[in-house]
């Protein structure tokens, strides 16, 4: 019994410290997050960036339900059951399934409109909020941090490190002629005189 109970416990542990590995895996929205570990607050877990910027294109959307109602309205199986529905009077046994079938193209075209704009600005939402290095994802290591960036941006990790070995080579330089800018600059205030003396 006790093995069984260990064995599940171990079973469980390993699968807890795999799912946030598998969490960012979704290539249909440039996102990501990761699920809360035992100890996150629940705030922490909705402020990942991916939460925040759903929140922002949802308030956004509401803002615009009458532009993508009638984008939605001007889809060809809308306008052909519209018309079908319109054909028929209100006291006619068709009336309640063309009702029925012209609602149902609507709400469908309704979705499909909008979900295209929630993907297109959270798109916008998460690429800005990477490029300007906001992008917080729950316990994300500076290692998973570097990875994903070097995803995102196509760098192997060989250009990464020579790009790195290259800036610090180029800060190195800049902190000698620095340097020796302030041992000139010392020099030069020796040999000018004092102005606290000339009166």
């Amino acid at each position: 019994m006790k093995k069984v109970l260990l064995s599940s416990v171990a079973a469980l542990a390993v699968f807890a410290a795999a799912a946030p590995a598998f969490a960012n895996d979704n290539p249909s929205i440039n996102g990501g997050a990761n699920t809360p570990g035992a100890f996150d607050s629940r705030e922490a877990y909705e402020n990942q960036s991916e939460f925040v910027s759903a929140r922002t294109v949802e308030e956004y959307l509401n803002g615009h339900m009458e532009d993508i109602s009638a984008e939605a309205a001007q889809d060809p199986a809308v306008v052909a059951a519209k018309a079908e529905f319109d054909a028929v009077e209100g006291g006619s046994h068709l009336y309640g399934e063309k009702k029925a079938a012209y609602e149902a193209a609507f709400n469908t075209s309704f979705l499909n409109v909008r979900n295209k704009y929630v993907k297109q600005f959270q798109t916008v939402q998460n690429t800005a909020k990477k490029k300007e290095g906001r992008y917080y994802i729950l316990n994300e290591t500076p290692e998973q941090a570097n990875a994903r960036y070097l995803k995102e941006h196509g760098i192997s990790q060989e250009e990464a490190a020579k790009q790195s070995k290259e800036e610090a080579a180029k800060a190195e330089e800049a902190a000698k002629k620095a340097e020796a800018g302030k041992a000139g600059s010392k020099q030069a205030g020796k040999a000018l005189p004092k102005t606290s003396a000339v009166k």
